[in-house]
């Protein structure tokens, strides 16, 4: 057992003897130079440019300059392009006047707006009833001329007003003065919007036989199909409808199609002539009497006698 032991512990003192390194280790110092050498194996600092040559340092320095002078040189040719193109808009669009500024001479060979292209204005007229009418005008036609063609267009003599689209109304003063004048060159879309004096449109918003043919069509038909026979539509479209449509009785024909179709769908020209009427001002309406009798007569005063008698209302007295 003893020879045992013994040869047991002999083997694993010589197992230690084999894990030692046949190598000596480094010292603390030897150590240190390694680290130092690896994280800057050229011996150069960290600053950038530093170990560089001082010809790669000029080489870099004038490929920057020549980067920021191209950089340069775009931004000013991209600025006069742009100031070309806005000079080019203005001249075109204020009939060939002259530029607030002029262009540069990298841009000067821009073609100028010919003349011809501003000597004319085209003109367009929206009439109330969705008519358009469009003509040629001189550039230097004054607006007079235009509203002076525009109350021709009209069925019915009365006071409008020349909107340019969206919402530029054209005042008195602005008909003195020329299309060029007043920047509507090459061409402008005038809408014709005649002037209302409580509630009663003094031209009526359906213009034309066509437009009053379609409406009372329309109401005709809507009248059959809510369960009128054909002659009580027809009493009610030709004779009601009609007379109030030619009238311009707004807000009285606006009251009897509510009256007639309640929340129905409406058709497309009934739809779009309420639509109108609906944004019209309406007027500060006295408060109603107390009296059912003669409240019942105001009433029918505002939708006036020959219009019940027409659809078969009798107002003559009775016993």
């Amino acid at each position: 057992g003893r020879r045992a032991v013994r040869s047991w512990r002999q083997d694993g003192s010589n197992r230690k003897k084999n894990l030692v390194s046949p190598f000596p280790l480094p010292s603390p110092s030897t150590i240190h130079l390694f680290l130092l050498a690896s994280t800057n194996p050229a011996g150069m600092d960290k600053e950038p440019g530093i170990g560089i040559s001082e010809d790669q340092r000029q080489q870099r320095h004038r490929e920057a300059q020549e980067a920021a002078r191209r950089q340069g040189e775009e931004r000013k040719r991209i600025e006069a392009e742009i100031k070309a193109d806005r000079n080019h808009r203005r001249a075109r669009t204020s009939g060939g006047s002259a530029a607030a500024t002029s262009p540069p001479p990298a841009t000067a060979a821009a073609a100028p707006p010919s003349p011809a292209a501003s000597a004319t204005c085209a003109v367009q007229l929206c009439l109330p009833g969705g008519q358009r009418v469009r003509e040629e005008y001189d550039s230097g036609t004054p607006l007079s001329q235009v509203h002076a063609r525009a109350a021709t267009l009209l069925e019915h003599e009365e006071e409008f007003s020349l909107v340019c689209l969206p919402t530029t109304p054209v005042t008195p003063e602005m008909l003195q003065i020329s299309l060029r004048d007043a920047g509507f060159c090459p061409g402008v879309s005038l809408t014709v919007k005649p002037k209302s004096a409580e509630g009663v449109v003094l031209q009526p918003p359906p213009v034309g036989a066509e437009f009053e043919a379609a409406f009372v069509a329309e109401v005709s038909a809507m009248l059959s199909d809510v369960g009128l026979l054909g002659w009580e539509a027809e009493q009610w479209s030709n004779l009601l409808v009609r007379p109030q449509l030619k009238r311009g009785e707004l807000l009285q024909l606006r009251a009897t199609l509510r009256y007639l179709f309640g929340s129905r769908p409406l058709p497309p020209v009934v739809r779009g002539w309420c639509q109108r009427a609906d944004k019209a001002p309406r007027p500060k309406r006295p408060p109603p009497p107390k009296d059912p009798a003669e409240r019942f007569l105001r009433e029918v005063d505002g939708i006036g006698c020959a219009d019940l008698e027409a659809v078969g209302v009798s107002m003559a007295g009775g016993g």
